[in-house]
């Protein structure tokens, strides 16, 4: 049975894309096939795939209009879904939820990246074709060196200062949801890192963005971000670049979401042994440690006690 790995690759470099990528590293020794979204003539390569039955499609798109396409041409019963967390925004529309389930009834089989998303699909009758699959495939350490070589000097002096409290976030942008939350807690971190140092810890952060444009931020934040810059207090890596050579010697990572999925990032960082606090917006592995989602006083004291254990 050919398996055909249909989504975006990287460039750009997020969860899913990273995922797409190593599932067809994983799998091209079998004879794996690819179709990437990124590339425009998509659509005809997978026009190439209508008569061979033979094959069966892994996609990691839940994008309607996509999903669309794989059904009139008659694509569905062969494709394997992967619900990369899309399910949970459909419920919430007649129309999507209606169109969603459609195009369910017609799949070979969809995997969720987190049991918590099980739920929306039995409460309509899909539980037999619904399994849970880790988004979380680990990387080829191989590729360690070559990574390492598109880091600026100030990553690699964070990577490499065995003497600070090493703790690092990420975010795709600075973005503020409809609710007026910032999405990725980069103000609450911030000033977390300002409460560290006042209070005595050589605390140092990596903020890690995969677009860093100033002009998206407030005044405040971003004169707080330049003087903790030239502090050498905080470390900016932007751009398309992978973050797992990081986690191999940082000493916290912070998901500080005001809403999630099951994070790669997350994953990523407990596999190596990089310890993870989290915001507590959606169920999240055994290992981590979460904080009450919106108070600094609880995140700031779950800090403090990490660094406290990693310092006796």
């Amino acid at each position: 049975m050919l398996e055909v790995i249909v989504g975006r690759f990287p460039p750009p470099i997020g969860g899913v894309s990273v995922f797409v990528q190593r599932k067809f590293e994983s799998l091209k020794d079998h004879g794996a096939a690819s179709l990437d979204f990124g590339n425009k003539a998509w659509f005809r390569e997978l026009l190439g795939y209508i008569f061979d039955r033979n094959c069966v499609f892994l996609l990691n798109s839940a994008n309607l209009s996509i999903l669309a396409v794989f059904f009139f041409l008659g694509l569905l019963p062969r494709t394997v879904l992967y619900d990369h967390n899309a399910s949970r925004h459909f419920w919430k529309s007649r129309y999507s939820a209606f169109a969603y389930r459609f195009f369910i009834g017609r799949l070979k089989e969809v995997r969720v990246v987190h049991s918590h998303l099980i739920d929306g699909y039995a409460k309509r009758g899909f539980m037999e074709k619904v399994v849970v699959e880790s988004p979380f495939l680990p990387p080829r350490k191989e590729s360690r060196g070559q990574i390492l070589e598109t880091y600026p000097d100030d990553v690699l002096n964070f990577i490499n200062d065995r003497d600070a409290f090493r703790v690092v976030s990420a975010a795709w942008r600075y973005n503020v949801d409809a609710n007026g939350f910032d999405v990725y807690g980069i103000a609450t971190v911030v000033g977390l890192l300002r409460s560290l140092r006042t209070g005595g810890v050589n605390a140092r952060l990596l903020l890690a963005f995969a677009e860093f444009n100033e002009s998206d931020m407030p005044k405040a934040l971003l004169h707080e971000i330049r003087t903790l810059r030239e502090l050498g207090a905080l470390v900016i890596l932007d751009g398309q670049r992978e973050l797992w050579p990081v986690f191999e010697s940082a000493n916290l990572f912070l998901r500080l979401t005001s809403t999630d999925g099951e994070s790669v990032s997350v994953l990523e960082a407990l596999y190596f042994n990089c310890a993870v606090i989290a915001s507590d917006v959606v169920p999240r592995p055994a290992e981590v440690v979460t904080y009450r989602y919106g108070d600094s006083v609880d995140l700031l004291n779950k800090v403090v006690e990490n660094y406290k254990r990693i310092s006796c």
